[in-house]
């Protein structure tokens, strides 16, 4: 892939310096960028960025989850971290469980 953009781009290089170039995080891309495009500065896209920082602690949380049994507290806090979710879920739990909330 990064061949394809060289052989696309080699001649661009050449002809003007390019200041900027918004990417992803693909690695390929930021290899053929740092160099074919030594003095250019790499921004990552916004939607990438954004798209990480929601991620991550939604697998944080999973992970967490993953050391209590489904029926703890520990879980439900980690599963419903709204406070009125969290109510609806534990008022239910209730009638139907052992749990204390």
């Amino acid at each position: 892939m990064p061949n394809e953009f060289s052989s696309s781009y080699s001649n661009l290089t050449k002809k003007q310096p390019v200041p900027l170039i918004v990417i992803s995080f693909n690695t390929s891309y930021q290899s053929f960028v740092r160099r074919d495009f030594p003095n250019t500065t790499i921004v990552v896209a916004q939607f990438h960025l954004i798209h990480m920082l929601e991620r991550v602690p939604k697998q944080t949380c999973v992970q967490l989850m993953l050391h209590y049994t489904l029926s703890s507290l520990e879980y439900l806090v980690l599963k419903h971290p709204n406070e009125q979710e969290f109510a609806i879920v534990c008022t239910l739990k209730k009638f139907n469980s052992k749990i204390n909330c």
